[in-house]
């Protein structure tokens, strides 16, 4: 499935779920990222609880201080990540 995201065009949370359910895969990942404030936790918990899916954040992985450079990895659980 060709992803058709612009600057202009933003999907609605039942776009989302029709494209994520159409999958033919038997389980999908999906990652969303973005800027402080932008919506991020607000958007998981919508498609999660819509999906009946379980909503995980980056941060339950990580040890305090870990998030706060973007380069530097080493501070995340990886097994369990």
């Amino acid at each position: 499935m060709k992803p058709t995201f612009s600057y202009t065009y933003l999907p609605s949370i039942d776009d989302l779920v029709a494209r994520i359910e159409a999958d033919s895969r038997a389980f999908a990942v999906v990652a969303i990222s973005g800027f402080g404030g932008a919506g991020k936790s607000t958007l998981a918990s919508a498609l999660g609880g819509r999906l009946g899916a379980p909503v995980v954040s980056i941060d339950e992985f990580g040890t305090p201080g870990a998030l706060l450079r973007s380069d530097n990895w080493s501070g995340f659980d990886r097994p369990r990540l």
